[in-house]
């Protein structure tokens, strides 16, 4: 190209690996010419490398703020040039070759958010829909899954933070205090519908969870 517009246009046209561009030219100098190419999305990423004659730190300093990547003095040694080449080609391949990386791992990382949180929520409902089965423990909850006791141990301590036992534990004794405080029933039935096996167990699960029988606990709740 004879001029920075021609350049522009080509440019353009024919996405170039590299630019390599003198800084004064007619029409647009090869610092507007890099801004330009700089601001599209499509040119970007294009290695640009300025060749001047002008030796200062601040026509330097120009050349780099409107995005060049490399910025050498004329005459140009062909074997500076060649390295310097090599070494925009090579960096360029590492970025790209990160970037490609990074969006696997982000990529991979959405995805098992996704089966975690699907997961996360057929537990729950697993156990919400079982929560007066006496049956309901890691064994039934891994038969309704299709899963190893291994993966669902591993996989609700990661998820919830607690033991399989424990989250079934909680989401019962959960239910038992919304029972309480909807329904007036004994507490032999809050047990019974909330999968305990005997008012006693029920009893002594509550407290330790509470600090207080449930009896306590409703009468303090009732003020």
């Amino acid at each position: 190209a004879c001029n920075g517009i021609e350049a522009l246009e080509c440019i353009a046209l024919n996405k170039p690996d590299l630019i390599v561009s003198d800084l004064m030219m007619p029409r647009m100098d090869g610092n507007k010419l890099c801004s330009k190419l700089k601001e599209m999305s499509d040119t970007s990423d294009i290695p640009f490398i300025l060749l001047t004659g002008k030796d200062t730190l601040q026509a330097q300093a120009e050349s780099i703020k409107c995005g060049a990547d490399l910025f050498l003095n004329k005459p140009v040694s062909m074997d500076l040039l060649k390295d310097s080449l090599k070494n925009l080609y090579t960096n360029k391949q590492h970025i790209l070759k990160k970037i490609s990386k990074n969006y696997i791992q982000h990529t991979l990382r959405q995805h098992q958010q996704v089966q975690d949180n699907e997961l996360s929520e057929k537990v729950i409902e697993i156990i919400k829909a079982n929560i007066d089965n006496v049956q309901l423990d890691a064994t039934f909850i891994c038969e309704q899954l299709g899963m190893s006791k291994s993966g669902l141990y591993q996989k609700t301590k990661h998820l919830f933070d607690k033991p399989i036992i424990e989250l079934v534990r909680d989401i019962r004794l959960t239910k038992a205090v919304q029972i309480m405080s909807e329904e007036n029933i004994s507490m032999a039935e809050v047990a019974a519908r909330t999968g305990f096996q005997n008012q006693s167990y029920f009893t002594s699960t509550f407290k330790k969870k509470y600090g207080m029988t449930p009896s306590q606990y409703l009468k303090q709740m009732r003020g």
